[in-house]
């Protein structure tokens, strides 16, 4: 496709941002610019061209901020709307070097929440970039560290359950047991109160776990739901 400029009209962001890509061959689009492309959470607005290249690379653009690295491999670069740009996960990677940790949190969560990318690319990509002395790979452990959670095993969550109902003087409830329409799947509800129709799940899982179950855990209840019984979950947290 060939893009037109009408002569006198101002220049665009995308205009600005492809006359650096061709400026340097093999680079790609960066940081907050590929975060921009990308549309990640609060970068939509940002007006920055930053640019990735390799370290033979020692161009200076005006207006444009260069960052040489060792690793641009071929599969952390994609093609969006035209233009060269990091992936979402690699682009995440890089980003730790300038977010400060809840902004860096906000973005990981979005684009999880989302499956705009999976843990799997995430971490691949963590890994492959780790160990080279790049500024900000230490920041995002403990951020998806923070994500994941430590919460307390499921068996744990099933032991403190009763005790906060006992607490609260409310009654308790059966106990792994199998719904009647699940007949597959014997002794799988964690808490059930039959005279009320009301399941409870206890979910001790992580962030990531509970991600990658999301859809499963969706179909059970509403084959709850189909049976006129109500399903809450409840995790460590809430």
């Amino acid at each position: 496709m060939l893009d037109l400029a009408v002569a006198g009209a101002p220049t665009t962001w995308e205009q600005s941002a492809a006359a650096a890509l061709l400026a340097l061959p093999g680079s790609a689009l960066s940081h907050p610019s590929a975060a921009r492309v990308h549309r990640f959470f609060s970068f939509a607005d940002d007006g920055s061209i930053v640019v990735s290249t390799h370290l033979a690379a020692h161009h200076a653009l005006p207006g444009v901020r260069v960052r040489r690295t060792r690793v641009l491999a071929a599969h952390h670069v994609t093609v969006v709307g035209g233009l060269a740009v990091t992936t979402r996960a690699r682009t995440i990677v890089d980003l730790a070097a300038d977010l400060h940790d809840a902004r860096l949190q906000r973005v990981i969560e979005e684009e999880l929440d989302n499956k705009l990318v999976t843990w799997d690319e995430l971490l691949r990509t963590l890994a492959e970039m780790s160990g080279r002395g790049r500024r900000g790979i230490g920041r995002v452990r403990p951020v998806i560290e923070k994500i994941e959670g430590l919460p307390p095993t499921e068996s744990q969550l099933e032991r403190m359950y009763p005790r906060l109902l006992i607490d609260a003087g409310l009654p308790l409830p059966s106990t792994q047991v199998t719904a009647p329409w699940a007949e597959r799947q014997p002794g799988r509800v964690d808490c059930m109160y039959p005279d009320a129709l009301s399941i409870i799940e206890l979910d001790g899982r992580t962030f990531h776990q509970r991600n990658s179950a999301f859809e499963t855990d969706r179909y059970r209840d509403q084959l709850a739901k189909l049976q006129g019984w109500s399903a809450t979950r409840f995790t460590y947290t809430r």
